[in-house]
């Protein structure tokens, strides 16, 4: 069966501070600013079943989603050339 997948828009935000000569930086972020649940995949498992299944056939469906809103800190320092 062919099932349908809704519309989804996913944004992330990245604050950095770089040094002068880029000897360092501290990047604030967040990932999914708006907490979105898409459904990135959505599986029948009808390939699985065929190679791993000798008795009746067990349908069941999985929804593969993106990861919820991430936020932290980043820092980054260079060691010379």
């Amino acid at each position: 069966p062919q099932h349908d997948q809704a519309a989804y828009s996913i944004g992330d935000v990245r604050l950095s501070l770089v040094s002068r000569d880029s000897d360092w930086q501290l990047d604030l972020f967040v990932n999914n600013v708006t907490d979105e649940r898409a459904e990135i995949y959505q599986d029948t498992g009808n390939f699985e079943w065929a190679f791993s299944h000798s008795t009746e056939y067990e349908r069941y469906h999985r929804t593969y989603t993106n990861r919820p809103r991430e936020y932290g800190v980043r820092f980054y320092k260079g060691w010379g050339d």
